[in-house]
C-alpha cells in the first residue's frame, strides 16, 4: 500500500510540473523576415519631473509593401519596452503595445504617451539607467531592436540587423536614427535642447523640399534590374542619393552584381534610374533590395528607403547537344544535353526543364531511361543503336522553349547532329 502511495505522489508531481511548471518557460522569439524592412526610428522621452510632457516611440516603414497591403503588414505587430527606472519603481516593462494603435503619417508611425501609458522611457546611461525596446511582427519574431546603455531583458535573440541597435546613453530627451530610417542612433541635442521630428524624417531638409520614393521592380535573370527614383516635385538644386544593394533570397555576387554607389538627380528633373545587373544563372523568383542610405543634400526627404527587385525566371537561350560523332552498335553512347542561358553557354539554366530527345532517323533507337527526362542545368542521356548507320539527334519538345533552338557539338566543335554507328570492331 505504501509503495502504491509513493507511485501516486510521483505521478501527481509530474502532472503538476506539466500543468504549472512548464508554463514558466517562455518560447524564444525568432528573427523576422521583416528585419531591415522597418525600423525603430525615433524615441522622445518626457522629462520625468514634468509628467505632462509628451513622449513617443516612432517606427518607420522602409518598404512600401508594408503600407500598401490591406490591412498594412504591421497591423498585428507589437512593441515591448523595459527599463531600469521602471524596474526600480515596480513596473519593469510595458509589453504587447499594439503598433496599429499609433498615428501614421507618410511612412512614419508614432506610438505616443496616450497609447504607452508608461512613464519610464529612459535614454540616460550609468547607474540605475538603461532601456530596451523590441519590435515584434505578428508571429512574435523580432523586427528591430534597441538597447540603451547595454540594458537587456529579452535581448535580440542572436538576430542580425543591417542597422544600428545600440546607444550608449546620455543626457538627452530625444534619440533619432541619422540618416533617417537606416542610420546610427544619435542624440538630437544635449538635455532638453534637442527637438523631435515626430511623424517625419530625421534629416534636416529645407522647407518645401520634395519627397523621394523608389518602387519595386522585376526583370528576367541575365537582364539589368532598373530601379526608378521619383521626386514628388522638381528641385531647384541637384539631389545626390547614396544607395546599396542588400540580399534577400538572391545573393550578391552569384545572383546579382553587389553594388554600392550614388546617383544625382539633376535640378529640374523628376526621376532617375539605378541599374543593377543580374546574372543569367540567377535563381528564378529570387529577390534583393535596393536601399537608399542617405541624401547628401538637404533638399529631399526619403519616404521609403527600400525597394524590392525580383529576378524572374530567365529564358533558355538554346539547348546544346554534345556528342562524339560516332559509336558502336554494342555500346551505349553518352549524349550530354545542356540548357544554356547565353550564346556561349557559359551559364546554365537554374530551374528544372523537361525535354524530349528525338533521333530523327534511326532503326531502332533506344533511349536508356526514356527519351523524355527532367533535369536542371545539364543531363546525360544514353542512346543505344543496335544497327549500323546514322542517327540524327534533335529535340521534339521542351517545357522551357529556347530563344535560339538547339545546337549540336561534335567533340566540342559546333557542327551537325549526326552520330555514325559502326559494328563492333570496325570503328
Amino acid at each position: 500500500m505504501i509503495k502504491n502511495q509513493s507511485h501516486f505522489v510521483v505521478c501527481l508531481g509530474i502532472i503538476l510540473l506539466v500543468l504549472f511548471g512548464l508554463g514558466s518557460f517562455e518560447v524564444q522569439a525568432g528573427c523576422s523576415p521583416f528585419i531591415g524592412r522597418a525600423t525603430i526610428n525615433e524615441i522622445d522621452v518626457h522629462n520625468q519631473s514634468v509628467a505632462a510632457d509628451p513622449y513617443f516611440v516612432e517606427i518607420k516603414a522602409l518598404d512600401n509593401a508594408i503600407l500598401n497591403s490591406v490591412p498594412p503588414l504591421w497591423q498585428n505587430w507589437t512593441l515591448d519596452i523595459c527599463s531600469e527606472i521602471g524596474a526600480l519603481d515596480g513596473s519593469p516593462c510595458r509589453r504587447d503595445v499594439a503598433v496599429s494603435s499609433g498615428v501614421l503619417l507618410g511612412s512614419w508611425l508614432v506610438i505616443d504617451h496616450d497609447i504607452l501609458q508608461w512613464d519610464y522611457l529612459d535614454l540616460n546611461g550609468g547607474n540605475k539607467h538603461g532601456m530596451e525596446i523590441v519590435l515584434y511582427d505578428e508571429n512574435g519574431d523580432i523586427v528591430d531592436y534597441l538597447s540603451v546603455d547595454g540594458y537587456s531583458v529579452d535581448g535580440s535573440q542572436g538576430c542580425s540587423f543591417p542597422y544600428d541597435t545600440t546607444y550608449g546613453g546620455g543626457n538627452s530627451f530625444n534619440l533619432v536614427r541619422s540618416p533617417d530610417g537606416v542610420g546610427d542612433w544619435e542624440s538630437s541635442g544635449s538635455g532638453a535642447s534637442g527637438g523631435d521630428t515626430e511623424n517625419g524624417g530625421n534629416d534636416l531638409v529645407s522647407e518645401g523640399s520634395p519627397n523621394m520614393s523608389v518602387a519595386d521592380t522585376s526583370t528576367p535573370a541575365g537582364s539589368s534590374m532598373i530601379f526608378t527614383l521619383q521626386l514628388s516635385a522638381a528641385s531647384s538644386e541637384d539631389i545626390t542619393v547614396e544607395y546599396t544593394a542588400q540580399d534577400g533570397t538572391a545573393a550578391g555576387g552569384s545572383d546579382y552584381v553587389s553594388t554600392t554607389g550614388s546617383v544625382t538627380i539633376p535640378a529640374g528633373a523628376l526621376s532617375i534610374d539605378i541599374s543593377i545587373d543580374t546574372f543569367p544563372a540567377a535563381a528564378g523568383d529570387s529577390y534583393f533590395y535596393l536601399v537608399l542610405t542617405a541624401v547628401s543634400s538637404s533638399n529631399a526627404t526619403i519616404l521609403n528607403n527600400l525597394a524590392k527587385g525580383t529576378i524572374l525566371r530567365g529564358l533558355v537561350d538554346h539547348y546544346r547537344i554534345e556528342h562524339t560523332g560516332s559509336g558502336l552498335t554494342c555500346q551505349r553512347s553518352n549524349i550530354i544535353l545542356r540548357a544554356c542561358v547565353d550564346a556561349d553557354c557559359s551559364s546554365e539554366y537554374a530551374d528544372p526543364v523537361t525535354v524530349t530527345m528525338a533521333p530523327v532517323t534511326a532503326d531502332p533507337p533506344i533511349w536508356i531511361g526514356g527519351d523524355t527526362q527532367t533535369f536542371t542545368g545539364q543531363q546525360t542521356f544514353q542512346l543505344r543503336q543496335t544497327q549500323p548507320g546514322t542517327v540524327t539527334l534533335g529535340l521534339t519538345s521542351s517545357s522551357s522553349e529556347p530563344t535560339n533552338g538547339y545546337k549540336c557539338f561534335d567533340s566540342g566543335v559546333e557542327g551537325d547532329c549526326d552520330i555514325e554507328f559502326y559494328p563492333a570492331g570496325f570503328i
